[in-house]
């Protein structure tokens, strides 16, 4: 079973499962690398690749890989949809 998350209702996604435990009141998906493809993606579609860039990070910096085909964002304000 997938679960849906969305950034601000901009970014809407397709995840795993979401952890447990949140971050700050927010939803931590777990995604699939295919999963975790498309919300890289989807940064670039909508044009926040700048604001990484301008802070001198990488978006593929962001992703933790937990192994077993699992990764997860740190500190991105996912809320689940639905």
């Amino acid at each position: 079973m997938t679960v849906r998350v969305t950034i601000c209702h901009e970014l809407f996604a397709e995840a795993s499962h979401v952890l447990p435990h949140g971050w700050n009141g927010f939803a931590v998906p777990v995604f699939t690398a295919e999963q975790a493809d498309f919300v890289i993606n989807e940064c670039f579609r909508l044009g926040w690749m700048d604001s990484f860039q301008e802070e001198g990070r990488s978006i593929e910096d962001e992703w933790q890989d937990l192994g077993n085909d699992e990764y997860v964002t740190s500190g991105w304000c996912w809320e689940v949809v639905g």
